[in-house]
């Protein structure tokens, strides 16, 4: 597995463990969740490293190029992109306190829908990887709808095998909230820590105390997509997007499923209508209803 950017970017890249701290400390100081951080922190890494100085010693012409270049590659990974336009905004403005006259382009919200991976793609991909704690990561978030960040975070502690259920700490916007935990999950977790025995994180990064990161869990996903030989460009988010969809097609109501994705608005959870396959009710009388059990 490849080593994590930004620790690889604070070896190699003089000034940019000062960057990192102070850019940490202040993203945190001001409310961004750990997502959002580290999602900043990559993106400044990114840069230093494939100029091998920090985003101070750059020329407006050289940011420019840089941001032109990513549309091309990450064109069909547009959330890249984002974080790459929206780091270097937060870091130019908020710590270097620069009106930068760099083309930082406006990002629009798109309604593209999102992509879902069929049920049988699920058993695919879950199948694909003979690595035990591999495949309970990616089956953790599709069985419980969990963003990255909140798979990263969990501890053991918060598997309550007794009530059936995930308790998440302090995910986006910093709410807490219980999701539901399969019984079929609750059976491969026991078995991965009676082999792995993890300590302080349920899924551990090479660094002792320390969770995998983001990049981690992305790396194995995209290792898995490959093997199980789907086409789809797979996201860590697209197995949050199955999850939704395939409630929603067993016919979970729109506001339990608000309440499992940890949504503000009902209209976020909305989305997934346009998406799930459910099958038109026929029309009926309520009278036929009310005497239908007498």
């Amino acid at each position: 597995m490849s080593k994590n950017m930004i620790e690889e970017a604070r070896e190699a890249v003089e000034g940019f463990a000062g960057l990192y701290e102070k850019t940490e400390q202040r993203l945190s100081l001001t409310g961004y969740s750990g997502s959002t951080s580290e999602n900043y922190l990559r993106e400044l890494a990114r840069i230093s490293l494939q100029f091998g100085t920090i985003p101070d010693n750059l020329a407006e012409e050289q940011i420019n190029s840089y941001l032109q270049g990513l549309t091309n590659r990450f064109t069909k990974q547009q959330g890249t992109f984002k974080m790459a336009v929206w780091g270097l905004r937060y870091y130019f403005r908020k710590i270097r306190n620069q009106q930068t006259s760099i083309a930082l382009p406006v990002i629009r919200r798109t309604k593209d829908l999102p992509v879902v991976l069929s049920q049988q793609e699920c058993r695919r991909l879950f199948k694909a990887d003979d690595d035990l704690r591999h495949r309970l990561m990616l089956i953790t978030m599709y069985s419980a709808g969990l963003r990255v960040s909140e798979l990263c975070r969990l501890k053991p502690c918060d598997i309550d095998s007794d009530r059936n259920r995930i308790h998440i700490k302090q995910s986006k916007n910093h709410k807490d909230r219980y999701v539901v935990l399969s019984s079929l999950l609750l059976v491969g977790l026991r078995k991965y820590y009676q082999q792995y025995k993890p300590e302080v994180y349920l899924f551990n990064g090479n660094r002792k105390g320390a969770p995998i990161s983001t990049e981690g869990v992305r790396f194995i996903l995209q290792q898995a997509v490959k093997k199980a030989g789907i086409i789809k460009p797979v996201t860590l988010h697209t197995l949050r997007h199955s999850f939704a969809t395939h409630l929603l097609e067993e016919g979970l109501d729109l506001f339990t499923l608000k309440e499992q994705m940890g949504h503000t608005r009902i209209t976020t959870t909305m989305t997934y209508v346009h998406i799930a396959q459910v099958m038109p009710k026929v029309a009926f009388s309520p009278l036929d209803r009310l005497y239908s059990k007498h």
